[in-house]
């Protein structure tokens, strides 16, 4: 198995964590979900999708055409806008695992959003006022969920959907504009064809997740965890730091 950062240096195993605590997603290739599970089983913990066999794999590949009950869009040749798995949990799992089985025919690109330079731009005051005033809403359930919440450690989660599972509710011009960049990002963005035996990880309380329309069996396997109990980097768990120290140095290197 290979371990690489955004930039494409190479990591080892044991510093997987390491990786997504700095930079919220790690790229794989020449590997399998045997490995994965190997490799990565004892600093995770899984969580069991209901969508998910009794490994905790769940196989993303097209059962259906046209349009299905919420939820399934995953599982057509239909893209999918930017999201967060398992949004309307309090706690999300933190971490996401996607590998690629077989690629599709044409399209069906992965693309990943790393939010934490967007929300770099905002002081605590003004996301404080996008807490309470930016919520997602269930199709199903009715019940809301905040986009984004920040621990007294100053640790964020985002929980973000905007398709037929959950839509956003927003009030006031902060939460708009956010909105609005969240639907249309202009920067932190990866778009990749991934081929068989390649995949990602990422934060999942720091990178929407998405891909674009395919043709073709397009066949992947995705794994959710929680980062174990007592591990240096158990604060995954309770989301992501903002670095606007970074964000302005990248700024003023444009």
């Amino acid at each position: 198995m290979k371990i690489l950062s955004p930039s494409g240096e190479a990591f080892a195993e044991h510093q997987l964590l390491e990786l997504l605590a700095n930079e919220g997603i790690a790229f794989l290739s020449e590997t399998d979900c045997d490995e994965i599970v190997t490799a990565f089983g004892g600093l995770l913990d899984f969580y069991q999708h209901p969508d998910a066999t009794s490994s905790a794999w769940t196989l993303i590949q097209p059962y259906f055409e046209g349009r299905q009950r919420s939820g399934l869009d995953g599982f057509t040749h239909a893209a999918l806008e930017l999201h967060t798995d398992r949004s309307m949990l309090d706690v999300p799992p933190s971490v996401l695992c996607y590998l690629m089985l077989a690629e599709a025919v044409g399209g069906g690109d992965s693309i990943l959003f790393d939010i934490e330079p967007l929300l770099s731009r905002y002081d605590s005051k003004s996301l404080l006022s996008i807490e309470h005033n930016l919520w997602i809403r269930s199709s199903v359930q009715g019940w809301r969920q905040k986009v984004l919440t920040v621990g007294r450690d100053g640790r964020v989660v985002v929980r973000f959907r905007d398709d037929d599972v959950a839509r956003p509710e927003e009030s006031g011009h902060l939460p708009e504009v956010l909105l609005r960049h969240i639907r249309y990002p202009r920067e932190g963005v990866y778009q990749i064809r991934l081929r068989a035996g390649e995949g990602y990880v990422i934060h999942n309380h720091r990178i929407l997740h998405g891909r674009t329309s395919f043709q073709g069996h397009r066949k992947g396997a995705r794994l959710l965890f929680y980062v174990k109990d007592g591990s240096p980097f158990e604060c995954l768990n309770r989301g992501f730091v903002i670095d606007r120290q970074e964000n302005k140095r990248r700024s003023e290197a444009r």
